[in-house]
């Protein structure tokens, strides 16, 4: 058995390059030989990757990205024909029915060269796996998902240290846009996960209105709202961040809202469901981060029962101009076992405002990084303390987005007790 490829020496490959590269025509002039380390070829390459990008979702993407090489590096590497494998226990022919594999395992000889080394070229067929292909075979293991090997016949004229370089710049290529492509698939996954736990609209409560906003620093963040359940007489609600942003950010925010649903199911007493929750995350395996919430209960009559874990304190701006900050309950949900949470208490005069944002507001920093802050916030709602929560909403969002860049997600609850009459 004779390797070429993978255990082909430097100082061969070097060599090798330099008679390919010092070729000279009669007339003593250097040859135009067509290089794969030429911008030719990665213009080709980048067409090929074009149609991994296209192929979510296609079963034959493989077989277009084989033909693909073929169209464009066939002549310039001496390729023809060849197969393609996957990996499903053993490597099956992927274009057939055969249930027989071609490889009981990775054992075998030649498709354990393969697996192991990436790219290998062989100039003999080899015990079972002749399969594989016939003599002289290149061989390059794609990291897709299932694992496929694409070989390829080689042409008597072929050079194995430009076809090694070629294949193993493709593979490299390649792997790497589907490994792009499937990080972004699930960052759109997480993206879903999210936006289905934001609420399509907001409740209704007699005697109330409500207004929610929600803006991410990137695709996915740590941010969340919703209004766990409602009817004529109350309504419960939760605001929270947490920490971070991205994909895990989203994962633990998306557990957080689904353990608070399920024990506003329950009818759990509010600082008891919180301190079961911060139990929980505790012991899951994204412990190492922390969120922040504030989980509220109001009741039509003006009361608000809420408990607040660790989170921006929220305002509640009485009709007459006094301000009351909500900070009673605990300590934010993380590593650590949660102690006791305690249950504060306000009552809502007709007129008043309670307005619930993340920290991604207060701290929006601008050229000379001041933060928004706290007393803007106060500005903004004592101005327009008589308008709609939609117009005071549409404020805060135009006033926040002139002093700066998103740098942390940014989410508010705002909700007004309406007026007599």
């Amino acid at each position: 058995m004779r390797l070429r490829g993978g255990f082909v020496s430097y100082t061969s490959r070097v060599q090798a390059r330099k008679k390919e590269e010092t070729k000279v025509e009669t007339n003593g002039t250097t040859s135009q030989v067509l290089d794969v380390r030429s911008k030719r070829f990665y213009r080709q390459l980048e067409a090929i990757l074009e149609v991994v990008q296209a192929g979510s979702g296609d079963g034959n993407w493989i077989r277009r990205v084989h033909t693909g090489i073929l169209g464009a590096f066939g002549d310039l590497l001496h390729l023809r024909g060849g197969t393609v494998l996957v990996d499903h226990g053993g490597f099956f022919l992927e274009d057939t029915d055969d249930t027989v594999p071609v490889s009981v395992s990775t054992s075998d000889a030649a498709v354990a060269l393969v697996v192991d080394h990436g790219v290998c070229l062989f100039r003999t067929s080899i015990g079972d796996c002749v399969r594989l292909g016939r003599s002289g075979i290149a061989a390059v293991l794609i990291q897709s998902e299932p694992r496929r090997i694409l070989t390829f016949e080689l042409g008597e004229q072929s050079t194995g240290e430009e076809v090694e370089f070629a294949l193993r710049t493709l593979r490299s290529a390649l792997d790497h846009r589907l490994q792009t492509d499937r990080m972004h698939s699930h960052l759109e996954q997480a993206f879903e996960i999210q936006r289905s736990l934001l609420p399509s609209k907001v409740p209704v409560l007699p005697g109330f209105e409500f207004a929610a906003f929600s803006s991410p620093a990137e695709r996915v963040g740590g941010d969340f709202y919703d209004f766990l359940i409602g009817d004529e007489v109350s309504l419960t609600w939760v605001v929270g961040d947490a920490s971070g942003h991205g994909l895990g950010a989203a994962l633990l925010a998306r557990d957080v809202v689904t353990g608070l649903r399920m024990g506003v199911e329950r009818e759990l007493k509010l600082a008891v469901l919180v301190e079961r929750l911060g139990r929980v995350i505790a012991r899951g395996f994204l412990s190492t981060r922390f969120t922040s919430l504030f989980l509220a209960e109001v009741e039509r009559e003006g009361n608000v029962f809420y408990v607040n874990a660790g989170h921006p304190s929220p305002w509640v701006l009485k009709a007459s101009g006094d301000a009351v900050r909500l900070d009673v309950g605990g300590a934010v949900l993380g590593p650590m076992e949660p102690g006791r949470y305690r249950r504060g208490h306000v009552f809502l005069e007709p007129g008043d405002l309670l307005f619930a944002p993340t920290d991604g507001l207060l701290e929006r920093t601008d050229r000379t990084g001041e933060m928004f802050g706290e007393a803007r916030v106060t500005r903004i709602l004592c101005d327009t303390i008589g308008q709609s929560v939609s117009a005071i909403s549409r404020r805060i969002e135009t006033e926040v987005s002139s002093h700066g860049p998103i740098g942390d997600d940014t989410t508010w609850i705002l909700l007004r007790r309406l007026p007599v009459g």
